[in-house]
């Protein structure tokens, strides 16, 4: 029995510092740590490798709002490749809607856009662009208020989101 404790203990010791090494995640064959970036490594998803690049290229995109306070009607369209085909498009939703009066567009690019308006009718409107809908949204509400609205409410958002092109 001491022989066989004897052999154990000399085989403990005869094992490389390789093997008893903490490969900090890294797999480790035959006792060597492989980073994930080798090609011999079984993590090795192709670090390095060129990547294609898609074609095409991505164009910043103009969003419109239209409103009819009279009728309470927004109109609204996104994603429109110009100003004008933004306000094209938005006065013609905003009379295919039955709107008689809809009031001048408001055009936003590359941004987001909240319209707030208060619970009492009138001509309280605030809208306001920034870069999330979440700043937007605090901008209108923020103004409706100082305009005296009572109640105010977004009753819009959305974000005009670059689209790809060829």
């Amino acid at each position: 029995m001491k022989h066989a404790s004897y052999l154990a203990a000399l085989w403990l010791l005869s094992i490389t510092p390789a093997n008893a090494q903490n490969c900090g995640g890294m797999p480790a064959v035959n006792g060597v740590c492989i980073p994930a970036d080798s090609p011999t490594s079984p993590l090795y998803q192709g670090y390095g490798r060129e990547v294609q690049q898609r074609q095409g290229r991505l164009k910043l995109t103009w969003g419109a709002i239209s409103v009819d306070a009279k009728a309470g009607d927004i109109s609204v369209i996104t994603e429109r490749l110009s100003e004008a085909e933004a306000i094209r498009h938005v006065l013609q939703s905003c009379e295919a809607n039955g709107g008689r009066a809809c009031r001048k567009p408001f055009t936003y690019r590359d941004r987001c856009v909240a319209l707030a308006w208060p619970l009492a009718a009138g001509d309280v409107l605030v809208t306001h662009t920034a870069f999330t809908i979440y700043k937007a949204s605090e901008s209108s509400m923020a103004g409706c208020a100082s305009e005296g609205g009572l109640g105010c409410e977004v009753v819009y958002s959305a974000c005009s989101d670059p689209v790809l092109v060829d």
